[in-house]
């Protein structure tokens, strides 16, 4: 009879390790899901984080600012110092406001343009 109830403690040890074998099966699963979850959720944080500087930069940024040489025959009454630096650029404003009736084809003006900054 002694051997018998040991028999019968030792199937109950076993059953409970075995329970708890599957309960720790389970919770590594959820554990590893949830680290899953959590990588998905930090990349999408940055990417979003990311998306919303370059937004911000093409809102708020410099080049949002500089709209002198998109409105042809408008002035430029703000940027003296850079004509003061390039004589040729300043030549070229020069000779565009005396002939206001004129207008530069787009291929000309990208010219002009990129001739000004060079």
């Amino acid at each position: 009879m002694a051997d018998s109830s040991k028999d019968i403690q030792l199937r109950e040890l076993k059953d409970v390790i075995m329970d708890l074998k599957n309960s720790i099966k389970t919770l590594q699963a959820t554990v590893d899901a949830g680290n899953k979850r959590e990588e998905v959720l930090i990349q999408e944080r940055d990417n979003l984080k990311e998306e919303v500087e370059l937004l911000r930069k093409k809102l708020f940024g410099t080049s949002s600012e500089k709209r002198s040489t998109d409105l042809p025959g408008h002035l430029n009454l703000f940027n003296e110092a850079e004509m003061e630096q390039d004589p040729a650029a300043a030549e070229a404003e020069r000779w565009q406001h005396s002939f206001p009736g004129k207008r530069e084809k787009p291929a000309q003006q990208m010219q002009n343009v990129l001739k000004a900054c060079l």
